[in-house]
């Protein structure tokens, strides 16, 4: 039996070892499903993709969103909304054009 040593932060150890004893594994034994898996599949058992919700302007355009006051009025929304600078990644065409909503989005909100 082989040793395989690896050097990792220790927040992301700590981490890991947590997700693993939240589904009943140590790490040593998540690592060993992972190479299992890696063999298996003859490459990585997940696809590797960056989460466009990370990207640095899409943090920047969150970050701006959540210090921003409540507009009082929708015109003062929609003028705001208008002057955004919105990242072309941040939500899909579907998403961005849901029609009408019969709702108040603000409802229950407090500055």
């Amino acid at each position: 039996m082989a040793n395989i040593q690896i050097k990792v932060d220790d927040s992301l150890r700590d981490n890991a070892q947590f997700v693993a004893s939240q589904i009943g594994l140590d790490v040593a034994t998540a690592v060993r499903m992972f190479l299992v898996q890696m063999v298996k599949v003859n490459g990585l058992p997940f696809q590797p993709i960056a989460d466009p919700y990370y990207s640095p302007a899409n943090q920047r355009y969150l970050e701006r969103a959540a210090l921003s006051r409540k507009p009082a009025t929708w015109d003062d929304f929609f003028a705001a909304l208008k002057d955004a600078d919105v990242p072309a990644d941040f939500l899909d065409t579907a998403e961005r054009n849901q029609g009408a909503q019969d709702r108040d989005p603000f409802v229950g909100w407090r500055e």
